[in-house]
């Protein structure tokens, strides 16, 4: 184990119509593994910890959503550029089964501390259940743009992967 980041956070949402928005203030921090930084001494140790406020607006229409919001940092240890923006969209792929459905989306994300370079992923799967309830998402991703990790924000990151996603 070389990085565990925790997340532990309140959100709340609220709906009316097609149009949705979510508040969510979160912590999250990161954790190097204490013997890997003791036996490699030339790992610098980032100790990332800090309090974000952000807000989602989102608009539904014929099997699409479109969102965009942004958040800033109000409270960390050390000093990290608290600016950032998030958005983007998808598609519900109407099938013959209610409660299975087809998806494709994307998300994009800059932030000040990585000067608004992109972060960019990208979904195609199955959703078992609603949308907006509860709901499991297998999915292919690609992501492409700087790791979200703690210790290592900043650093490029781009891979494929097979994921699943629980809405609870």
């Amino acid at each position: 184990l070389v990085n565990s980041d925790y997340l532990v956070g309140f959100s709340s949402a609220y709906r009316r119509g097609d149009f949705s928005t979510r508040l969510r203030i979160r912590h999250q921090s990161s954790h190097v593994g204490d013997e890997y930084l003791l036996h490699n001494s030339d790992t610098v140790r980032e100790n990332t910890s800090f309090e974000e406020a952000q807000i989602m607006p989102a608009f539904e229409w014929q099997g699409w959503r479109v969102y965009a919001g942004g958040g800033a940092i109000f409270h960390s240890k050390n000093h990290i550029e608290p600016w950032n923006l998030q958005g983007g969209l998808e598609y519900l792929v109407p099938t013959s089964y209610s409660e299975v459905s087809l998806f494709l989306a994307a998300d994009y994300q800059g932030e000040a501390r990585t000067d608004w370079t992109l972060n960019q992923s990208y979904r195609t799967g199955v959703l078992f259940g609603q949308r907006d309830e509860r709901n499991i998402r297998l999915a292919l991703e690609f992501v492409d743009g700087y790791a979200q990790d703690g210790q290592f924000a900043g650093n490029d990151s781009r891979y494929f992967g097979l994921a699943v996603f629980f809405q609870l």
